[in-house]
């Protein structure tokens, strides 16, 4: 019987093999469940981290939310009472300009009436300063805008003079249509020479006087830019970012500065097309559910796919009376939190490798001795009787 051949390796090979394998199995197993750990900790607080930054940001649109309506409550009453004389709007210039001055969140405050006056006080955004306008139909059909100082005083010249006439206003139409106060649809601020056009957000108001009859209209707005600037100031992550959308898919703002307007066409564009990618890729699946299901109450979060990448998720809904019907979606790539654990897990194979190496090294100088034979117990034949 022909028994077959039996591998047998020498021990000076076979223990530094072992002994690297050992550490190398036991190092890799201790690193890997840290990571496995670590990474399922980090997730948990990068969700913690992101819902903090949208409470932010939550707090912020409710705040422009609510400042608005409630100037723009206090200065109805005002109205309704007689407490400003409504035959000498021009008056009206300092209270508008303290309100506006003292609220950062207001771009601008007017008063439209059923006969054609107007006045109101604003913010451009990227100006210094403030602007006042005026019109008077009896003295000029024109709205007259003067800069203001920063006392509230009136320059002497105006520094434009245009067509103007409040009841064509989407603003006081809005309020005309809706008969109570509501929140209108965004529009494009009468076009100034040289400027960028200003989208803005009315919160607008009938006004009506002690018989029924109407007296005009309140309102109080807030322009894009200012949201825009707002998000922009946050940090999400590395390379994270927030934008609002409203129920038409149609994008607000960003914090990326991420055009909302076609320069082209003058329409608003869809967060879909917009030209950030992650706003793009994001806006379909989580708008969605906002615009076509209604089943959004609360905030949600998910993670989604973006050219092949992780990305973390979290939006809310935001619903007022009248036309404004938002959502805040804030996103931050996985890999922002994830890159230290990352830097850890490829570290400890390293140090996993080299253990492995230092061992083996160790274990063939301990075969070497171990398989040398011991001089003082060799026999030598010459010396036997």
């Amino acid at each position: 019987m022909v028994r077959a051949p039996t591998l047998r390796m020498p021990l000076h090979v076979v223990l530094p093999l072992l002994i690297a394998l050992l550490a190398l199995g036991s190092v890799t197993l201790v690193t890997l469940l840290f990571y496995a750990h670590a990474d399922r900790t980090v997730r948990s607080l990068a969700d913690q981290s992101l819902g903090q930054i949208h409470d932010r940001i939550e707090d912020r649109l409710r705040e422009y939310f609510e400042i608005a309506e409630r100037v723009s409550r206090v200065n109805r009453e005002t109205i309704e009472m007689g407490r400003w004389d409504r035959h000498d709007l021009a008056s009206w210039r300092g209270a508008f300009y303290e309100q506006v001055r003292g609220f950062e969140t207001i771009s601008s405050i007017l008063w439209g009436d059923v006969f054609g006056g107007a006045v109101f006080v604003s913010r451009y955004p990227g100006e210094q300063g403030y602007r006042f306008g005026v019109r008077i139909p009896s003295i000029d059909p024109r709205a007259s805008e003067y800069r203001l100082s920063g006392e509230g005083q009136l320059a002497d010249k105006p520094m434009t003079v245009y067509d103007y006439d409040p009841r064509s206003r989407p603003w006081y139409l809005a309020a005309i249509e809706a008969q109570k106060p509501v929140w209108g649809g965004i529009y494009t601020w009468v076009p100034k020479e040289n400027m960028e056009p200003v989208l803005s957000v009315p919160f607008v108001a009938p006004v009506f006087g002690g018989s029924g009859e109407m007296l005009g209209v309140f309102d109080v707005e807030f322009s894009l830019h200012d949201l825009g600037r707002f998000l922009n100031s946050l940090t999400i992550g590395h390379t994270g970012l927030a934008y609002v959308m409203d129920q038409d898919g149609l994008l607000i703002a960003s914090s990326v500065g991420a055009p909302v307007v076609n320069t082209s066409t003058g329409k608003r564009l869809r967060a879909q097309q917009s030209s950030h990618p992650l706003i793009a890729a994001s806006a379909p699946g989580i708008g969605a559910r906002f615009m076509e299901d209604g089943s959004m109450a609360g905030r949600v979060s998910s993670l989604i796919e973006v050219d092949g990448n992780d990305v973390m998720v979290m939006a809310t809904p935001f619903n007022r009376a009248g036309h404004l019907r938002w959502l805040a979606v804030t996103l931050v790539p996985a890999d922002d939190f994830l890159e230290q654990i990352k830097s850890a897990r490829n570290l400890g194979l390293m140090v996993a490798v080299i253990a492995a190496l230092a061992s083996a090294g160790i274990g063939v100088r301990f075969a070497s001795s171990v398989g040398r034979p011991d001089p003082g117990h060799q026999t030598h034949g010459a010396d036997n009787p």
